[in-house]
């Protein structure tokens, strides 16, 4: 049973939602509308001009090309809203994160982490301090190695959470927290073992 969970950030779905209707509306005004585009050239009497038809097969590509992308973007920013998956879950074992293709999730079991906390991204090409969760484990080639959103470095996993619903900071100490209980759990398991055994 999950005692935490972090989903995409609903907002950043609904902003890619907006990017997608605006490219759909440049899409139509492209294409039909020419509110805001400039329409195809036409002589006088309304028939295009060769001009105008090589601007019609462009109008007609770059809107084919807006309403596509645009109508994918809306889709999967609906989907995301309506489906909502869970990108980390953490439950009484460990935590479950979705960064396998395939949307497939890898967990961490509590006794194989060492570290939990958060940092920053500083590899090159990062963008600006983007705060990253850090999982220390004690054997890494037990975990799979091509990961999405995340990224192995020696024994530490290095996961961005750029676009969660919690910040790296507020995940790790809800993990910290919990992994606190689950190893206090086990040492009252095994001190009560340890009583009951003659």
């Amino acid at each position: 049973m999950s005692s935490f969970r972090v989903d995409r950030s609903p907002m950043r779905q609904f902003l890619f939602g907006v990017a997608g209707l605006i490219l759909i509306l440049a899409a139509i005004d492209i294409v039909w509308a020419h509110k805001v585009s400039e329409p195809p050239t036409a002589d006088d009497n309304g028939a295009l001009t060769s001009r105008g038809q090589v601007d019609r097969r462009q109008d007609l590509m770059w809107g084919s090309l807006f309403l596509i992308i645009g109508g994918g973007t809306a889709l999967v920013s609906i989907a995301g809203l309506i489906w909502r998956q869970p990108m980390l879950e953490i439950d009484d074992d460990g935590v479950t994160m979705r960064l396998l293709s395939g949307n497939e999730t890898m967990h961490i079991p509590f006794h194989r982490m060492t570290s939990v906390r958060s940092g920053s991204d500083d590899t090159p090409g990062a963008a600006v301090n983007p705060r990253q969760l850090l999982i220390g484990v004690d054997e890494p080639e037990r975990f799979p190695d091509q990961l999405w959103g995340a990224e192995w470095q020696d024994n530490v996993l290095r996961v961005d959470t750029d676009g969660w619903s919690e910040t790296a900071e507020e995940i790790a100490v809800r993990l910290g927290i919990d992994r606190a209980r689950a190893d206090a759990r086990d040492a009252a398991a095994r001190s009560s073992l340890e009583e009951h055994t003659p």
